[in-house]
């Protein structure tokens, strides 16, 4: 969910599809670096790769099958990063604002993603 900080949500989105990737296959470097310039910034891939790359995050590692690639240490697609307290707390104000109804339909609202718990989430003034 890019809405509470784009940047480095980006990034943790760009690193993850880049994960997802290399769970499924091996990847080389101008995979990743196309990976960055579709999901990221152009400099991304100068901040990101040499981390995944030379074992500062221990996420990547070099491929034995094939020269020049990597493989994810998770061996699977890594998982979805759960909502923080303050992200669903704003979530949960939205909700409960009665004008939220107006830009969604029926079927929309009945969504699960829409049923945050209640109670002290947020403070009403």
């Amino acid at each position: 969910m890019e809405l509470f900080n784009e940047i480095y949500s980006c990034y943790y989105h760009t690193v993850r599809h880049i994960l997802a990737e290399a769970a499924g296959h091996s990847v080389n470097m101008k995979e990743m670096e196309q990976i960055c310039k579709n999901q990221a910034f152009q400099e991304t891939a100068l901040a990101v790769l040499p981390k995944l790359t030379k074992g500062e995050w221990p996420l990547l590692f070099p491929s034995k099958e094939h020269p020049g690639c990597y493989e994810s240490a998770l061996h699977f697609p890594p998982p979805e990063l759960p909502l923080t307290a303050l992200q669903m707390s704003w979530l949960a104000a939205l909700i409960h604002d009665p004008r939220f109804r107006l830009f969604f339909t029926d079927e929309e609202l009945k969504t699960p993603m829409l049923h945050l718990p209640t109670g002290s989430i947020f403070r009403q003034f």
